[in-house]
């Protein structure tokens, strides 16, 4: 029988599944790039342990951002390192990418991984996949709204056909951007990316009314001194405030075009993790809202399914 597996590449992580194997491998979504001569050095989790090893010879990059095309070198040399670990080499590929597919995003991903040694490729429709990863497929009347980092992409499902869908810009970086945003604004400290996603997930309950607080890094910006800021709930509630009325906004859009409300909503992808949403959004939508279990990896779970089919 002909190697199949699948990938699920996101901002952070890419994840892939092996046909017949249930297990998840998870390598971090960075290249290692030699400052000295810009050759990549080490790729996923070999490019995170080579920057702690040696730190200061490599630059990391992030070559999955979902906001721009990918750069090809990239793409094949993270590849190449994946199908190498994995003994895939000539195996066939079921891809889901965040960000929008503009057709020449998925042609570089399709050209630049078969030239590291895929077989054929096939791009799947991500929100699709969660949906087969929440298993709503065939027996729901449900919507499914994946939350990555660069966009929501979001579908309603009435047994196994799709009678809506949309996507949106408004999701997990858009909401770390303005906390990063009001925290240099409102108290002239800047945040890194990784301690905005963090504030978020621990305090942003988007009520407005909690009394949680949390100490973070930060630095004072001409100054580059660091130092440890207790933080709110409150106000990270209030920076995410805007960014929650537009993705809001965007799925009550979606459910306006239906004859009828869906039985229930479900959250999939990493940034589903924001545990303030259901909450949040349920009075809005009147519809029950629930979070998919292990929502980052709900793709990656239908992907995995769809590997028995082909």
């Amino acid at each position: 029988m002909a190697k199949k597996f699948g990938a699920d590449i996101g901002y952070s992580k890419v994840r892939i599944i092996l046909d017949g194997n249930d297990t998840v491998y998870s390598e971090a979504a960075v290249v290692a790039v030699s400052v000295s001569d810009g050759s990549v050095v080490a790729c996923g989790n070999a490019a995170l342990a080579i920057n702690e090893r040696v730190p200061g010879s490599v630059k990391l990059v992030r070559p999955f951002s979902g906001e721009m095309t990918p750069e090809a070198q990239y793409v094949t040399a993270y590849f190449s390192y994946v199908i190498k670990r994995l003994k895939m080499r000539g195996a066939s590929l079921l891809l889901s990418f965040s960000g929008a597919n503009d057709g020449e995003t998925e042609t570089v991903y399709v050209r630049a991984i078969q030239k590291a040694g895929a077989g054929a490729v096939s791009v799947i429709d991500p929100v699709y996949a969660a949906a087969q990863g929440c298993g709503v497929l065939g027996v729901e009347d449900s919507a499914v709204v994946n939350i990555g980092a660069s966009v929501t992409d979001m579908a309603c499902y009435r047994r196994n056909e799709q009678v809506a869908s949309s996507t949106n810009s408004f999701a997990g970086n858009a909401f770390d951007r303005a906390i990063i945003s009001d925290l240099l604004k409102n108290r002239r400290y800047r945040l890194s990316p990784v301690e905005a996603e963090r504030l978020k997930i621990e305090l942003a309950s988007l009520s407005g009314v909690g009394d949680k607080t949390a100490v973070s890094d930060v630095i004072r910006p001409g100054m580059g001194l660091p130092k440890k800021l207790t933080v709110t709930e409150k106000e990270i509630s209030a920076s995410c405030e805007t960014v929650f009325e537009n993705l809001a906004d965007g799925i009550s859009d979606m459910l306006r075009t239906l004859g009828h409300a869906p039985d229930k909503i479900i959250l999939t992808g990493g940034s589903a993790a924001f545990k303030g949403l259901p909450n949040a959004l349920a009075p809005l939508m009147l519809i029950p809202i629930e979070i998919a279990p292990e929502p980052e990896n709900a793709i990656i779970r239908g992907i995995g399914k769809m590997l028995y089919s082909i």
